[in-house]
C-alpha cells in the first residue's frame, strides 16, 4: 500500500481497517505530528502542569508533574516523584534522567541512568526503536560526597512543519518575538523604541538598547571607525600632551602678541629643518618655508639654528608669516666668510 489515511470508523470500508488501528500506527502519527526531529530528543509538552522539571542537589532528586509525547507514546506524571541517585565511591560520576520507552513492558517511565563509577562524562542515550528508547529530561554529575549538579536537558514538542509569517500573532511594530526574561515562559514582543538601539543581553534581560562598554570587544575599534576630530585632549588620556590654553592678541592669528587667554579648538603642529645660507660679506641670509599643509590662520613659529661656533652669534627670526608659510631670517655678528646653517622650525596653529 502506498497511500493511507487515519482515522476512520473501523468497519472495513476504505482505510477504516476492520479490527482497528495498531499501536504502531497511532504512535507514528503522534511522533510525526509533534516531534520535529523524529529522533526523540523532543518530547515534553510545554505548559502542561510543571513540564517534567527535574530539581534537587542531593539524592533523592525530584521529577515534577507534566506530560510528554515520548516517541509518539503519551506520558503523564500527575504527582512529584523522588528519584534515587546512587552516590559513587571512586569519583565524580555523570548521569541522566530520562523517560524510558520500553516496548517489551509496554510502558513509559522515568529512570536514572548512571555512568561507570568515577566516569564524570554524561552517558550516551540508549535509543533503539521497537526495543528501548530514552528521551532526556536532565543530565547531572554526582560527587563522592553526594553533591548533585543538575543541567536541564528537556526539549519541547512542536508541530513538525515549517512556520510562516502568518503562523504568528500580530505584534508591535519594530519588534522581534522572544523571551526577554531569563526564565522559562511564554514568548512576547521585544521592541526597539529608539534609533541606534541593538538587541543585547543586559544582566538577566534580553532587550534593545544602546551599546555599552561591555558590548564592545577589546581592540575592536579601529582608526577607520573613529570620525575625524572626534577625540580631543580631554579624552586622549594619560601620556598625551594637552594643548590646554594659549595667550596672544587675536583669537585667530596665533602670531599676534598679547596677554588674552584663549582655549584652542583644533590644533595642528608641523615641523621641519631647512638650510639657510649667508654669503661672504653679508650678515644676514633668508629662506622660505611652505607648510606641508596650510593652517586656517597664522600660526606661531619656533626656530632653533644648528650651528656650533665660539665666535659667531646667530639670530633666527620668522618673517612674513601666513597660513601657508613663512620666511626664516638668519643673522650673525660678523660678515666674514660664507656659512650654511640648518635651522629647525616648529609651527603651531589652528587646523
Amino acid at each position: 500500500m502506498t497511500e493511507k489515511s487515519l482515522f476512520w470508523t473501523t468497519n472495513g470500508t476504505g482505510d477504516g481497517t476492520s479490527g482497528g488501528y495498531t499501536a504502531t500506527e497511532f504512535y507514528d502519527f503522534l511522533r510525526r505530528l509533534l516531534i520535529t526531529d523524529q529522533e526523540a530528543a523532543q518530547g515534553v509538552l510545554r505548559g502542561v502542569l510543571n513540564e517534567l522539571e527535574v530539581t534537587g542537589s542531593s539524592s533523592p532528586i525530584a521529577l515534577n508533574t507534566g506530560a510528554a509525547i515520548a516517541y509518539g507514546f503519551y506520558y503523564e506524571n500527575s504527582a512529584s516523584l523522588n528519584l534515587t541517585v546512587t552516590t559513587p565511591v571512586v569519583g565524580t560520576t555523570g548521569g541522566r534522567v530520562n523517560l524510558k520507552i520500553d516496548w517489551t513492558a509496554q510502558t513509559v517511565r522515568v529512570v536514572v541512568q548512571l555512568n561507570t563509577d568515577g566516569t564524570a562524562s554524561i552517558p550516551s542515550l540508549v535509543q533503539t526503536a521497537g526495543s528501548e528508547w530514552n528521551v532526556p529530561l536532565a543530565t547531572f554529575t554526582v560527587t563522592t560526597g553526594g553533591v548533585i549538579t543538575l543541567t536541564d536537558a528537556r526539549s519541547y514538542c512542536q508541530f513538525a512543519n515549517y512556520l510562516t509569517a502568518t503562523s504568528f500573532d500580530a505584534i508591535t511594530g519594530l519588534s522581534i518575538i522572544g523571551r526577554a526574561a531569563n526564565s522559562v515562559g511564554a514568548s512576547g514582543a521585544i521592541t526597539a523604541d529608539t534609533d541606534g538601539e541593538v538587541l543585547q543581553r543586559t544582566g538577566n534581560t534580553l532587550e534593545f538598547g544602546q551599546v555599552a562598554t561591555a558590548g564592545i570587544t577589546d581592540l575592536a575599534v579601529t582608526t577607520a571607525k573613529i570620525a575625524a576630530d572626534a577625540i580631543d585632549d580631554t579624552k586622549a588620556g594619560d601620556r598625551v600632551p594637552q594643548f590646554y590654553r594659549r595667550q596672544g592678541g587675536s583669537s585667530t592669528d596665533w602670531s599676534t602678541q598679547g596677554t588674552t587667554t584663549y582655549t584652542p579648538t583644533a590644533v595642528r603642529m608641523q615641523a621641519g629643518t631647512l638650510n639657510v645660507a649667508i654669503s661672504d660679506g653679508n650678515a644676514y641670509g633668508s629662506a622660505s618655508v611652505t607648510f606641508p599643509t596650510a593652517f586656517s590662520y597664522k600660526p606661531f613659529i619656533l626656530l632653533t639654528p644648528n650651528y656650533s661656533s665660539t665666535s659667531v652669534v646667530l639670530t633666527a627670526m620668522s618673517d612674513s608669516i601666513t597660513a601657508s608659510g613663512f620666511t626664516i631670517q638668519l643673522g650673525r655678528n660678523t660678515t666674514s666668510g660664507a656659512i650654511t646653517v640648518a635651522v629647525n622650525w616648529l609651527a603651531i596653529g589652528p587646523e
